[in-house]
């Protein structure tokens, strides 16, 4: 270590599993410096660490040591690093002693600081345990006195007091102290209030999201209930199977007088087609409620209305666009009049969606109750009235030979009012929820 290392961060963008975490993330830290990394959970603290390190690599912008990147000689850069990740990377049947001695020479550094490095966080009697044997406060003292005997100038810590009891966290502080007096640096990620020492900075690379951190978390939401709709597929296919079988019924049910038939099909494709939707609106929040993640959407950054458009985007995809696919073929069945044909996919492609939207404001208004699909049930269908009226009105203009244009219209403008206003009224019943 020398008075004179200097550690700079330029520009830094970063992305974990395609979304955007931190975007020009910048900072430098002189011989003796400290930099703690604050924020929420999933907000880039370890994959800043991981950059910083060289284990990791940054879209965009550099990492310097003393002026030149990192990136030109990364072996020489892991000789200045001493890590300490989530995971304490301590072997159970070798010891404490020989967990650190084995890594370090590995690393090619010399061993001869481990005994002041056990010391220094009271693990002298520990030392020819094996690790197996230590508990998890105990091993993740292990771990950093793997750090300590690096006598690596740039410690780089994940969580380092994870597991440690009052009197080890103090010891820890105290070696950050000796290691900034000696011109080393510091850089930790961690919650608690671990004192890194005067002087030290603090940064949140979560304030550093770009722009488009929401639309790119819409998505992911998106994609991650497309993903548990086909893995958990028995209940799209309860959804369909129920559209399919209710209208089935009807020429059962009445006979199969062509002419009836065709004066009841809009009506017995919409209706059925709202009451299939209805299966599916009371699970739209309640599985993220009782696995705890709705906790984790409000403390994602992703507002709440924006968690609730995702979740009509994703019911709309997996339960509206496959019942717009199954009418024509349904139809059929019904002898609905082949000129009415268009008015009907016209008529469901935008009154679906309205349904879809509406529903998020039903289900999150129940969320937690007991009874939620019969709750929701009462509460959507009365506001899914005007589109089940409009979307008929549709389907017997167009049989009829008359415009369907005004009909259509109105389904338009009502799917233009609810695309605003379903989220913000179903986001602030889920803030309320998770309340």
């Amino acid at each position: 270590m020398t008075g004179t290392d200097r550690l700079e961060a330029h520009h830094l963008d970063a992305r974990r599993g395609g979304r955007p975490v931190f975007r020009g993330v910048c900072f430098a830290l002189a011989a003796g410096g400290a930099l703690r990394l604050a924020g929420r959970n999933g907000g880039g603290k370890t994959t800043l660490l991981r950059v910083l390190a060289g284990l990791g690599r940054a879209e965009a912008g550099d990492v310097f040591w003393n002026g030149e990147p990192i990136a030109r000689d990364r072996e020489a850069h892991a000789d200045r690093v001493g890590w300490l990740g989530h995971a304490d990377a301590l072997k159970p049947a070798l010891t404490a002693r020989e967990n650190i001695e084995s890594a370090l020479r590995v690393a090619g550094r010399p061993s001869d600081g481990v005994t002041e490095a056990l010391a220094a966080l009271g693990l002298v009697r520990l030392a020819e345990l094996p690790a197996g044997w230590l508990s998890s406060g105990q091993r993740r003292r292990v771990a950093l006195a793997r750090v300590l005997a690096s006598r690596a100038p740039l410690w780089l810590l994940d969580e380092p007091t994870v597991g440690l009891d009052a009197a080890s966290v103090v010891a820890l502080e105290h070696a950050i102290a000796a290691h900034r007096g000696a011109g080393g640096m510091v850089v930790a990620a961690t919650h608690t209030a671990l004192e890194l020492g005067a002087g030290a900075e603090s940064l949140d690379p979560a304030s550093f999201a770009e722009d488009g951190t929401a639309v790119s978390g819409f998505l992911a939401l998106v994609g991650r209930d497309l993903r548990l709709a086909r893995r958990q597929g028995a209940d799209v296919a309860m959804t369909l199977a129920f559209f399919v079988v209710v209208v089935a019924l009807f020429p059962l049910g009445i006979g199969p007088s062509p002419a009836l038939l065709a004066r009841i099909a809009g009506g017995v494709l919409w209706v059925t087609a709202l009451l299939a939707a209805m299966l599916s609106f009371d699970r739209l929040f309640q599985q993220d409620a009782d696995d705890g993640g709705l906790d984790l959407l409000a403390l994602s950054g992703l507002p709440l209305a924006m968690v609730a458009l995702a979740k009509a985007v994703a019911h709309w995809l997996t339960t509206g666009l496959p019942t717009v696919l199954l009418a024509p073929l349904l139809a059929v069945t019904l002898d609905l009049p082949s000129a009415a044909y268009p008015a009907l996919m016209a008529g469901l492609l935008l009154g679906t969606p309205t349904v879809s939207l509406l529903g998020t404001v039903g289900a999150a208004l129940v969320v937690g109750a007991r009874r939620a699909g019969v709750l929701v049930a009462l509460i959507v269908l009365p506001l899914t009235i005007p589109v089940l009226i409009f979307g008929v009105a549709a389907i017997e203009a167009g049989g009829a030979g008359l415009s369907t244009r005004p009909h259509l219209l109105l389904l338009a403008a009502l799917l233009a009012a609810a695309i605003p206003l379903a989220p913000l009224a179903a986001g602030a019943a889920l803030r309320q929820a998770v309340e």
